[in-house]
């Protein structure tokens, strides 16, 4: 009885001492219990993704005598906390519980959950921008950080800003460029003097007067404004290389032949108000229609007598002009034409005035009739300027 007595007391002693008195044996207990929580959620997790060891962990931990086996990184060790004194609040330790894992505290290595990490001085400079920067506990220090690139770098890797292109490029793009010994250059309406020629001889071109093998013509300056001869309306329908004579000039001061695109006879406003033309659409048309064959091609042309030398070029000229255009000279001898020349296309060119003689010749009659009919020679200048058939609707013959 007086053990049971005396045991009593000392069982009803130690509960008043630990109730009462939070001291450090109190609190490695409650260290313990925590501990033991944290080897249970430890096993379980390895037995889910190991569950072929699951009776190897149960016999290890299940040992009296053995105590639990921990891998080399997740020893559960808890920071140490200094003893509290005597009447002090039980500590806060809620913060452990949001903790999924416990991890080591090396010696180099304190554990302070109130401070953020400083960086270094390299990733606070201004050359780089970092967008995450919250505080990194000792479990996220390996996870990956998005940096931003300099603006140094950033701006070469912009696309580059599209090249404005040249408007009058477009004009000549039909055209390959051509070296200095396959240029063959005509002058019109300009007088060719010594320094001209010294000029040309210097930038190796060779000068020509057929304007069937002209690959550049110059065809006015400043003193000399354009004339529509022939020659002109012929090279309409071969190049669309119509320059200044300032080609010549600015490349004989640069030593080195210049490109022509910058020295297209564009602005003679004097010659395109004379003539009713815009030399920017004449080059452009005269590109399309080289591309179709030629201005006339497919079409068969007469020219009636007393046409050539009034008012216009001689015969041979004339002849000279419709070639150009791709088209094909006929005379009244091949009248009427057979089938297979497809008669339907067929021009007969008159004197601006016609003269009745023209209009009542009965070949020149036959040949209107089954083709596209009487068009003057005015009308056909008016074409070779524009580098357009006015008043004929291409293919189909008669309107």
């Amino acid at each position: 009885t007086d053990l049971l007595i005396n045991g009593g007391d000392e069982v009803e002693e130690h509960r008043k001492t630990r109730d009462t008195l939070p001291t450090e044996i109190q609190l490695q207990l409650e260290d313990s219990m925590v501990a033991q929580y944290y080897e249970a959620e430890e096993k379980e997790r390895s037995l889910e993704k190991h569950p072929d060891a699951a009776s190897n962990c149960s016999t290890i931990l299940s040992t009296e005598k053995c105590s639990p086996v921990h891998l080399p990184n997740s020893n559960p060790r808890i920071p140490d906390i200094s003893p509290l004194t005597l009447g002090s609040p039980p500590p806060n330790r809620s913060y452990r519980r949001k903790i999924s894992r416990v991890t080591p505290v090396t010696a180099k290595q304190k554990l302070d959950l109130h401070k953020t990490p400083k960086q270094s001085p390299r990733l606070n400079s201004s050359k780089y921008s970092f967008r995450t920067q919250g505080a990194k506990s000792p479990t996220t220090d390996n996870s990956p950080t998005l940096a931003v690139a300099p603006k140094s770098i950033r701006k070469t890797s912009i696309t580059p800003r599209r090249r404005r292109r040249d408007s009058i490029s477009s004009w000549g793009s039909s055209v390959s460029l051509l070296e200095p010994n396959d240029m063959r250059l005509m002058i019109l309406n300009i007088p060719i003097t010594a320094r001209l020629k010294k000029i040309i001889n210097f930038l190796k071109i060779e000068l020509i007067d057929d304007p069937l093998l002209a690959t550049h013509v110059v065809a006015g300056d400043s003193s000399h404004p354009m004339r529509r001869t022939w020659k002109l309306m012929a090279a309409f329908c071969v190049t669309p290389r119509i320059l200044k004579c300032d080609w010549l000039e600015e490349s004989y001061k640069n030593k080195e032949l210049l490109s022509y695109k910058r020295y297209l006879l564009l602005n003679d406003t004097l010659a395109e108000s004379v003539y009713s033309f815009s030399m920017k659409s004449t080059l452009r048309e005269g590109n399309e229609r080289r591309r179709d064959g030629g201005l006339l091609a497919g079409w068969r042309i007469l020219i009636c007598t007393n046409v050539a030398g009034n008012k216009a070029p001689r015969e041979i000229e004339l002849f000279t002009m419709i070639g150009a255009a791709g088209g094909i000279t006929i005379s009244t001898d091949n009248i009427p034409l057979p089938p297979t020349d497809d008669p339907t296309h067929v021009i007969v060119i008159t004197s601006d005035p016609p003269l009745p003689a023209q209009l009542q010749d009965p070949k020149c009659q036959v040949a209107a009739g089954n083709g596209a009919g009487f068009f003057t020679s005015t009308w056909f200048f008016d074409c070779m300027m524009h580098q357009k058939l006015f008043g004929i609707r291409r293919g189909l013959g008669r309107l």
